[in-house]
């Protein structure tokens, strides 16, 4: 029954119809990963624990994207996982504590460079950012700069 669910993280399917069917990634307590239909409140899919269930892990942030699932942990990096669940690799991504995506890279913050990792090819590229940066924006006109009490917008074009 989903009410009796207890999660870790969760993560809404980036499809053209999720708001309509309400289909969600969860990762369980267990550390097993659940599709989830909120409208039906039907497990669609569980897979086996993701991690070894007597580890300790912190994981921050999950997304679904180009059928993976990328599960963030701040001190292991980030996992990447296939639709059913299964370990593919992971990024080292530590002390990273939220990562986007531009088109076919995933991005993050860490020691005061944007990393940006192509998902198919692996190539990564940085770009140097000011020390207090705190969160970063991509898009493919601009970058924006969090910082502590203000906000910059660059242009920028990620490489094609």
């Amino acid at each position: 029954m989903l009410e009796s669910l207890s999660y870790v993280c969760i993560s809404k399917i980036n499809t053209l119809f999720s708001r309509i069917r309400s289909i969600h990634w969860l990762l369980d307590t267990d550390y097993s990963i659940k599709k989830i239909d909120f409208r039906t409140n039907k497990v669609l899919f569980e897979s086996d624990p993701i991690v070894d269930p007597t580890g300790t892990f912190h994981f921050v942030h999950m997304r679904e994207f180009q059928n993976f699932i990328f599960l963030m942990d701040e001190k292991e990096g980030l996992f990447v996982l296939n639709n059913v669940g299964q370990f593919v690799k992971k990024i080292d991504s530590r002390g990273a504590t939220y990562f986007s995506v531009l088109g076919e890279d995933i991005y993050f913050l860490k020691d005061n460079k944007v990393h940006f990792f192509d998902i198919f090819t692996e190539e990564i590229n940085t770009i140097e950012v000011p020390q207090n940066t705190r969160f970063v924006i991509a898009t493919d006109e601009k970058i924006t700069l969090i910082k502590d009490k203000t906000l910059e917008v660059y242009a920028f074009t990620p490489r094609q």
